[in-house]
C-alpha cells in the first residue's frame, strides 16, 4: 500500500490515520460516497466504517490496522491509541499486538 490519507496524527516513528476498508465492497463504497453527498438524508444516520491505521513516517508501509469504527467510537479509540504510543513508544505498541515494525 502507498500513501492513502494526507491528513494524520504524527506520533514518534509514524503517523496514525483513518482509512476505509481495503476490501472492494461496493456496498461500503456506495455508503461512503452517499454519506459525503447527502449526510443525514431523510433522517437516516449514515456512517462510514473506517479503520485506525498506523503507517511509517513517510506513509509507505502500513504497520497496523484495527477496526472498523463508527463515527462516535473513532475519536475515543484514536486518543487511546495515541496515548498508549506516547507512553510505551510505537515499537512496544506494535510488539504487544504482534505487528512488525
Amino acid at each position: 500500500m502507498g500513501k492513502q490519507n494526507q491528513v494524520g496524527i504524527p506520533v514518534d516513528g509514524g503517523v496514525i490515520t483513518f482509512e476505509p476498508s481495503v476490501s472492494n465492497s461496493k456496498f461500503w463504497m456506495r455508503e461512503a460516497i452517499f454519506n459525503l453527498v447527502k449526510p443525514g438524508h431523510y433522517g437516516r444516520r449514515y456512517w462510514t466504517p473506517l479503520y485506525i491505521v498506523i503507517w511509517n513516517a513517510d506513509r509507505t508501509i502500513e504497520f497496523y490496522r484495527e477496526g472498523p469504527y463508527g463515527n462516535e467510537e473513532r475519536s475515543q479509540r484514536i486518543e487511546q491509541v495515541r496515548a498508549e504510543i506516547g507512553k510505551d513508544g510505537l515499537e512496544e505498541f506494535l510488539f504487544k499486538r504482534g505487528s512488525p515494525a
